[in-house]
């Protein structure tokens, strides 16, 4: 008999979860494992603790930040379009749902250069000209002629104009993004860099277990890659070569 299980405690739980209550009645089982996708999610969340959530916290702030406001959706999509990149909305991050900090840090990534400009509009006198720097920087990386920074900077007049109806509260929320996307810019760009190029080691394996056709026969050979490959940017390759999983 085999079981696919959720791994949550209503299936497993130690008193009447279904694993015990399926060992009362067939005690010959040796093994009852919960879902591996689960395995994988919760080793992420492990791999990704020792950045104590700063672009976790940053997806959802862009998120909740522009969700309700579709005057600040089009000055941002004003904004890409003068810097020529690609817009789409903040997604979503949802903390339980699979590699989601994966799935929204790739369009996150494709927008990082627009929400520092965006976010440049709403800073008070004394950050801008602690700020001036970054937004000089995209523009050079970028190639923004002087007609368009012009144009960049009457959507800014806008945004200040917006933001003198914020509640207090409502700069605070913006200056937490502002800390992450100007202050602490390193630190955001390589942390979600890294989760970029790790977590697609993850990612492979869940849509292999997510396909509607059975995939089962190939779950064991792409767990053994996924270990492998992790390994791999710790461990010299040649180290790894010719070795079992079980080693």
């Amino acid at each position: 008999m085999s079981v696919l299980m959720d791994s949550c405690a209503v299936m497993r739980g130690p008193k009447c979860g279904v694993e015990v209550r399926l060992r009362e009645k067939a005690p010959q089982l040796l093994d009852i494992d919960g879902d591996s996708c689960h395995h994988i999610h919760n080793a992420v969340r492990q791999l990704c603790k020792p950045f104590d959530y700063h672009v976790e916290g940053l997806l959802g702030d862009l998120h909740n930040d522009f969700k309700w406001s579709s005057d600040l959706r089009e000055r941002l999509e004003e904004i890409c379009f003068f810097l020529g990149v690609k817009y789409t909305a903040p997604e979503r991050f949802v903390s339980h749902h699979w590699l989601s900090c994966y799935d929204v840090g790739i369009s996150t990534s494709r927008t990082m250069d627009a929400y520092p400009v965006f976010y440049y509009g709403l800073l008070n006198k004394e950050n801008k000209s602690v700020y001036l720097a970054t937004v000089m920087q995209i523009y050079h990386k970028l190639e923004v002629s002087p007609e368009v920074r012009e144009n960049i900077r009457n959507i800014h007049q806008k945004l200040q104009e917006k933001r003198k109806t914020l509640s207090k509260d409502g700069i605070d929320w913006k200056m937490r993004i502002v800390k992450k996307l100007f202050f602490l810019r390193p630190q955001t760009t390589s942390t979600l860099q890294f989760y970029l190029a790790v977590l697609p080691v993850f990612k492979h394996y869940i849509l292999i277990f997510e396909m509607k056709e059975p995939k089962i026969h190939k779950l064991y050979d792409k767990q053994a890659d996924i270990i492998t490959e992790f390994f791999s940017y710790f461990i010299r390759p040649e180290l790894l070569q010719d070795v079992c999983p079980k080693k």
